[in-house]
């Protein structure tokens, strides 16, 4: 894979606006996507910028099933959910599973300050928990 291609959506994907003051997203991402990417970056990156997450009650969701329902199964490979559920950070807060919902939905972004979620369309904050379960997950939003 070309790395140069690859940096080149990294950067357009991760704004300003996108990370917040997470300056060290798209390197992170870039490593994610170097292990885990079975497609060309530019397919990756048109598929996730359609991507909307719509905030709604969700059934218990099996992180196999995670990458097939977020449209990424063709892109990535499993791997990819267990690896970015690994990114957390202290400050600005990061908790687990908020990554992978970020780089996985273009609607969906860091605040430049608490570490939150905001929500680019509606312009929501959104307090995200995950519950890791062994094989499963359970994803409480809750719109602020």
């Amino acid at each position: 894979m070309d790395s140069n291609n690859l940096n080149t959506y990294l950067t357009t994907y991760w704004t300003d606006k996108k990370s917040g003051k997470n300056e060290e997203l798209a390197k992170q991402h870039g490593m994610l996507l170097l292990k885990n990417l079975k497609a060309d970056p530019k397919d990756l990156f048109e598929q996730i910028g359609e991507n909307v997450f719509k905030f709604q009650t969700f059934p218990l969701i099996s992180w196999g099933d995670f990458l097939r329902r977020a449209n990424l199964a063709e892109y990535l490979k499993p791997e990819y959910v267990n690896d970015a559920l690994e990114i957390t950070s202290a400050r600005p807060a990061i908790g687990k599973g908020e990554f992978l919902f970020v780089s996985c939905f273009s609607n969906l972004a860091f605040t430049g300050g608490k570490g939150d979620i905001i929500d680019l369309i509606l312009e929501n904050f959104v307090n995200l928990k995950v519950f890791v379960l062994p094989s499963l997950v359970i994803v409480s939003f809750i719109n602020r």
